[in-house]
């Protein structure tokens, strides 16, 4: 079983970078491999909407702070 334990999307110079860790748990329950991470640049449609989302509600929480 694959386990993702967290993701950030990154703005670089190539585009919207996501970066994925997670960790494989074999089926006794064991971990296989933990703290794997894997980037690429994000370029479906539906994942850019998704991250610009994301930020859109990151900002609202942060101009909530401000006032």
């Amino acid at each position: 079983m694959i386990a993702i334990t967290a993701i950030s999307a990154i703005q670089t110079g190539e585009g919207s970078r996501l970066v994925v860790t997670y960790s494989e748990v074999g089926d006794d329950g064991e971990f296989v491999r933990q703290n794997v991470k894997k980037n690429y640049i994000a370029t479906a449609e539906d994942t850019l909407a998704a991250i610009a989302t994301l930020k859109a509600d990151a900002m609202q929480h942060i101009d909530k702070e401000a006032t």
